[in-house]
């Protein structure tokens, strides 16, 4: 399930520059050069090496094009093939290397051959822009979400539901009046009857039914004022991350009980904005997922969305992300990059699941305990190490905070054999001042002070 955010539609974003995290592993994919905004991405099986990348040009929504590339975004072929009329294309989600759909602007197109062909799966009559579809992965039900187009804004929320598809007939569902201010965002499908949809209501509201759209419940999913721009069913249960946030916020919701009832399992304030979008691997089995959000914001979780780690990009917005290839450790964001009326589609990769380097094993012997070892040097410029101990295999981590307690880099996310490690930590982008690092480990947990002195 592929996120969207346009502001060439209603509104442009200002964006600002966000630090340089030297031990990021998302690089900037430069062999797609375009000056059209990307709209959605999709890497179509869990050993994929295509990816398939829609856009269009922010000048003329109805000017729209295609990417594909069949060797993990070393070389690309581009389509304009879409059908006279379909604008803006908003989310793509590709089921083979030869089969998929995409949403915009007055319907639904898809393809049977890899994107040299499209046609139209179903087309409206009134001008609707779809942000999102989903299809459920035991029945054939299909379900897509939008907004009418009202004046310089969005009007009237848009639920479209096939029970029998691909072949069944596209049903608009009669929608509750108390609707009527809601900007539908997602849709998540258990089957023909359960289905959930978040809006930008905040605080956030997501719209749920379980008799196929004949009566809906709306449920609040916090108090905070937060909106939520995505969700995605993680696994063949009840179980549902939604990711959103405010203006300097990045909020993960969980549900395990298909929607009913929420928890907030990652915030983050004063480092970035909202999380636009959640991908991961086709499989359901989704232990591994992406979260991306502006500013260059992107969250990992290995261990189905209990914990998120922060990693980052060299870019300024992020819109969509999908993940897959060799258990998720290729995966691919898209988004926007630039100012306030001048942006371009900007794209990064990751083979290595997006896991910073510089941790290096020093010892394989089982030590007797966990330590954290002072860094050194310390005081610092610009560089330092930090060394630590794992008595045991344990998902690891270490992260850096400023003065504030404000988390500002992930060291080490990931699951750590027995031994003794050290890693460099390269400050350079940030000021002189006090930073605290802290391990947490196989229920032991130790936080230490440094000095970085320009």
């Amino acid at each position: 399930m592929i996120r969207h955010y346009y502001s060439s539609i209603i509104l442009f974003i200002v964006m600002m520059i966000s630090p340089t995290w030297l031990n990021a592993q998302w690089l900037p994919v430069n062999t797609l050069q375009t000056n059209y905004n990307f709209s959605g991405v999709s890497i179509p099986e869990k050993n994929s090496d295509y990816v398939f990348i829609s856009g269009y040009d922010p000048a003329n929504i109805f000017s729209t094009a295609f990417y594909k590339s069949t060797d993990q975004c070393v070389s690309w072929t581009t389509f304009n093939t879409f059908p006279p009329l379909f604008a803006n294309p908003t989310c793509v989600a590709f089921s083979s290397v030869d089969t998929g759909l995409v949403c915009g602007v007055n319907g639904m197109v898809g393809t049977v051959n890899g994107g040299q062909s499209w046609g139209y799966i179903f087309n409206v009559s009134d001008t609707v822009v779809f942000w999102d579809f989903a299809v459920a992965p035991s029945s054939p039900s299909f379900w897509a979400i939008g907004n009418k187009i009202a004046g310089i804004g969005f009007g009237t929320p848009v639920v479209i539901k096939n029970s029998n598809y691909p072949i069944g007939t596209f049903q608009r569902l009669t929608l509750p009046s108390s609707w009527a201010g809601y900007q539908l965002t997602s849709v998540c499908v258990k089957d023909n009857n359960n289905c959930v949809i978040s809006t930008q209501n905040h605080p956030p509201v997501v719209l749920k039914t379980s008799n196929g759209g004949s009566n809906w419940m709306e449920i609040s999913v916090s108090s905070n004022d937060r909106e939520i721009w995505d969700l995605i069913r993680y696994d063949l249960n009840d179980d549902i991350i939604a990711v959103g946030g405010a203006d300097n916020i990045s909020t993960v919701f969980r549900s395990e009980t298909f929607g009913s009832y929420w928890s907030t399992v990652y915030e983050s304030e004063n480092f970035g904005g909202p999380l636009m979008s959640v991908g991961a691997p086709l499989s359901y089995i989704r232990d591994t997922m992406y979260a991306v959000g502006q500013y260059g914001i992107i969250l990992r979780t290995i261990n189905s969305g209990l914990n998120w780690s922060m990693q980052t990009a060299p870019v300024s917005n992020w819109l969509a992300v999908s993940a897959g290839h060799h258990y998720s450790r290729f995966a691919v964001a898209v988004g926007l990059n630039g100012t306030y009326d001048i942006t371009s589609g900007a794209l990064l990769r990751t083979t290595n699941g997006g896991e910073p380097i510089g941790i290096d094993p020093i010892s394989s012997e089982v030590p007797g305990s966990y330590t954290l070892s002072q860094n050194c040097p310390n005081p610092f410029n610009p560089s330092t190490k930090i060394k630590f101990d794992i008595q045991k295999t344990s998902y690891t981590g270490l992260k850096i905070y400023d003065n504030l307690g404000r988390e500002i880099e992930t060291l080490v996310n990931k699951q750590l054999n027995p031994g003794s490690y050290e890693v460099e930590w390269n400050a350079s982008s940030y000021p002189s001042g006090v930073y605290y690092y802290k391990l947490t480990t196989g229920g032991y947990a130790e936080t230490k002070k440094m000095i970085l002195l320009k």
